[in-house]
């Protein structure tokens, strides 16, 4: 119940105050009572109702001091309280007020008039003033210079104001903002002004060389051509964004912290000796003069689309981020900028040297700039990453950068590389170079080595490293390659060039290797195990020893001297390329391999080419078959005849054939010293003839696929077989004698 009361009271007094205004001066409330506005004694407080359609008020010469109450009067357009002893005015609440009469106030020293409709206003006598608030107003002009102790005037959003006169004062704050016709402002011989707001007026020059205490300043949105702030030694922020007029900034020698750079007409910014941590001219893309010497606290600078030719960083030791944009440089040096740990580059194209070195940047990417001539990265002790690519680099000094881990120096006319302090070393590419030789043992975890199209190598060093792939093609020059005790080499490709010796017995983890058209001889491949891919066509060998390479899935030993290939060890060998050598027989019979075989080996002189469990009718596929220009291959064994001749991606000489069998009815070239068989091709008879003494001799003749179409029998050494029997044909003969057994292949036409 107690709760409920005081709850009723507090109600109830609330809604009795709402209905009055309090007027706690005695004075004014007498005016009001003498008006006619209050009645009765004294209270301090007047019928709100009263007084909120009131729209002029004289309250002028009657001794007050305090106009409490005053903002009620809501529907007032004129108030007269001059000649009083006024200490504090607040009439933001009378926003109809068009006129307001306050001089001869001699104690008054807090104005608010803002928000009202002045046109006018007149404080020339009012001389104890030090806070005065008439923004929001529609004044025109405005005269403080009288008003010696004011220390604080906002005049913003008076949007017909064209003239502000405020010299002579103690003005500490001003703000001029939104006043968007002003374009006259006094403000000699103010020695206390700290902080200005211009901004968003139409202001076309300002001189705030004589405001020494001067600390904050904003004139953005001006139309200010030209700012020199540079005698203001105690000015530490400013705001010159969206001067679209503005071309010149010297802001040199102060201690500044802070300034917005908005500004896109700027062609010359001095900010030289500031105390600016950050500065940001992302948005200046017309800046052609830039000066940031001795900002020793600058850690950040962004530049962005400019036109400037020239930049110097020497003093600027405490710089950590920079951002170069994109401009007209042509040189940049920041060898004394010891703390940089980024720099972005990749918009300055006309970039022809760039000193780096003693900087604290981990990657570093050059391979943008085609015409960098010159690249210093000496005692970048922390970088890890170089790709100086595409660059007109000739000489690359590398050995203080023992944290480099990765290197790109491709495309470049480098001469020579020494990266025998880079222990760390772990990738290198220097393709496209004028390298002769390079050397990277001392590098022992390198495991990732492109070293492609030097036409000018001749040695490769790559002993004792990790490399995993290790790709050389197209280096024609190349003699020497040293791969030995790379454990973890899996692909070697080291073709079109003058080696002469390949040792890879240490390389026992090789799965892949390229050494086409080279000068080598011979090829040891008993230590890698591994093997699966094995490239070496166009190089002079004459024999290759293939029985370790039990893995081995595609060959390529086309255009070499071999005369004997043995594959019965490579049971998974899924493509051979032999071509253009000298082999004699090729038995593919052990091959377990269960997809689709491609065998491609003509130009050789085969004799026997046995496919019989890789060929269709087995478990196996040959998928492609290519065995031309093998004039004495005559019998190609298979496991299914009618299949292998319907095969149109098999292809053979005309005098081969398929069978199921073919190593009895081989032709031995030695049978051609013991007999001679005429004419062939021949018609009804054949006619043989054998040296030597026989008894007794059988001639049995077979088809191409093995089936026994003739037998005949005969004696001494001239014999007359009769063919009448026969279709049109190629015919294998078997001669079976006392002394031994003879084969021949005629044609029947």
């Amino acid at each position: 119940m107690k709760y409920k009361w005081l709850f009723s009271i507090y109600f109830v007094t609330f809604i009795t105050n709402a209905q009055y205004t309090l007027i706690p001066d005695a004075k004014f409330e007498q005016v009001l009572i003498n008006k006619g506005l209050d009645g009765g004694a004294l209270d301090g407080k007047v019928l709100t109702a009263n007084i909120n359609g009131i729209t002029t008020l004289d309250v002028s010469n009657k001794y007050i001091s305090d106009l409490t109450g005053i903002n009620d009067f809501v529907s007032l357009t004129i108030l007269r309280c001059n000649s009083n002893k006024i200490i504090l005015l607040d009439v933001s609440n009378n926003k109809n007020l068009v006129s307001l009469v306050v001089d001869d106030n001699p104690y008054l020293t807090f104005l608010n008039c803002s928000n009202s409709k002045l046109t006018t206003l007149n404080i020339s006598s009012n001389i104890g003033l030090v806070n005065l608030n008439c923004s929001n107003n529609y004044l025109i002009y405005l005269d403080v210079s009288k008003n010696t102790l004011l220390t604080s005037l906002d005049v913003s959003k008076n949007l017909d104001l064209t003239s502000l006169i405020a010299s002579n004062t103690s003005l500490i704050s001003l703000d001029l903002s939104t006043n968007y016709y002003l374009n006259f402002l006094k403000l000699d011989n103010i020695l206390t002004l700290k902080v200005l707001n211009i901004s968003n007026t139409i202001l076309t020059s300002l001189d705030v060389s004589k405001l020494v205490s001067l600390s904050n300043l904003d004139c953005s949105f001006t139309r200010i051509s030209s700012l020199d702030v540079s005698m203001n030694s105690n000015l530490i922020s400013l705001n010159a964004s969206s001067n679209y007029d503005l071309i010149n900034l010297n802001c040199s020698n102060i201690p500044l912290s802070y300034l917005n750079t908005y500004i896109s007409a700027l062609t010359t910014l001095n900010c030289e000796n500031t105390q600016l941590s950050s500065l940001d001219l992302s948005s200046n893309s017309k800046l052609s003069i830039l000066n940031v010497k001795k900002n020793s606290v600058l850690t950040s600078l962004i530049l962005g689309a400019s036109n400037l030719s020239s930049l110097d960083l020497t003093n600027n030791l405490a710089l950590t981020y920079l951002d170069c944009g994109s401009n007209y440089l042509t040189s940049l040096d920041l060898s004394t900028n010891v703390a940089l740990t980024t720099l972005m580059h990749s918009g300055t194209t006309n970039l022809l040297a760039l000193n780096c070195s003693n900087t604290q940047i981990k990657s570093l990417d050059v391979s943008i700039h085609t015409n960098l001539k010159e690249l210093n990265i000496d005692n970048m002790t922390v970088l890890k990453r170089l790709n100086c690519s595409n660059t007109k680099i000739t000489d690359l000094n590398i050995k203080s950068n023992t944290a480099l881990i990765e290197l790109n120096c491709s495309f470049t006319p480098l001469t020579s590389l020494d990266v025998t302090k880079n222990i760390d070393l772990e990738s290198l590419t220097c393709s496209s170079t004028k390298l002769i030789s390079l050397d990277v043992s001392s590098n022992k975890v390198l495991n990732n080595l492109i070293i492609n199209k030097n036409s000018d190598l001749t040695s490769l060093n790559c002993s004792n490293t990790r490399l995993t792939k290790l790709s050389l093609r197209e280096d024609p020059s190349l003699s020497i390659l040293n791969v030995l005790n790379v454990v973890t080499l899996t692909d070697l490709y080291c073709g079109y060039n003058k080696i002469a010796a390949l040792d890879l017995l240490t390389n026992i983890a090789l799965t892949s290797l390229l050494c086409s058209e080279t000068n080598i001889t011979t090829l040891d491949l008993s230590k890698n195990i591994f093997l699966e891919y094995l490239f070496c066509s166009n190089n002079k060998l004459t024999d290759l020893n293939l029985s370790q390479n039990t893995k081995l899935f595609q060959l390529d030993c086309r255009d070499n001297q071999i005369t004997s290939l043995d594959l019965s060890y490579n049971r998974e060998l899924g493509d051979l390329h032999c071509e253009n050598n000298l082999i004699h027989s090729l038995d593919l019979s052990q091959n377990d391999y269960t997809g689709a075989l491609d065998l491609y080996c003509d130009s050789n002189r085969l004799t026997s080419l046995n496919l019989k469990s890789c060929s269709y009718g087995t478990g196996n596929v040959a998928y492609f078959l290519s065995a031309l220009n093998n004039p004495d291959l005559t019998c190609i064994m298979v496991g299914n005849v009618d299949k292998a001749i319907n095969n149109y991606l098999w292809h053979i000489d005309g005098i081969a054939s398929y069978s199921l069998f073919c190593e009895s009815l081989g032709v031995d070239q030695n049978v051609l010293y013991n007999m001679h068989c005429y004419p062939n091709p021949t018609n009804d008879f054949l006619t043989v003839e054998l040296n030597g003494s026989e008894d007794k001799v059988t001639f049995s003749i077979y088809d191409l696929i093995g089936k026994l179409v003739s037998k005949q029998e005969g004696q001494g050494l001239l014999n007359k077989l009769n063919l009448s029997g026969l279709v049109q044909g190629v015919y294998l003969l078997k001669i079976d004698t006392d002394n031994g057994s003879y084969s021949a292949k005629f044609i029947r036409n």
